[in-house]
């Protein structure tokens, strides 16, 4: 397993509630992506949705980033890496 660091929502309500927590998660699957995050955006949504205010905030915990940049890199297919991204 590989571990990652995550800024989560244990649930809307208060933004003083997000806390950043080390997680394991299991490599990407052949067609899949996994990027490597190196900067967020939090915008209105973002904080609407910690707030608990956006209509589309999740029931549970989540992981409040709508928008990041980061480079890329295939798992299982043998292909160039290491481009960069902006979601």
């Amino acid at each position: 397993m590989l571990q990652r660091q995550v800024y989560r929502m244990p649930k809307a309500g208060s933004i003083n509630h997000l806390k950043q927590q080390t997680e394991e998660f299991r490599p990407p699957m052949a067609d899949q992506v996994c990027i490597a995050v190196r900067a967020i955006g939090l915008n209105f949504a973002d904080v609407f949705a910690m707030q608990g205010l956006y209509s589309a905030t999740p029931e549970g915990p989540f992981i409040p980033v709508w928008s990041f940049q980061g480079r890329w890199w295939l798992w299982a297919k043998p292909c160039r890496s290491g481009g960069w991204v902006t979601a």
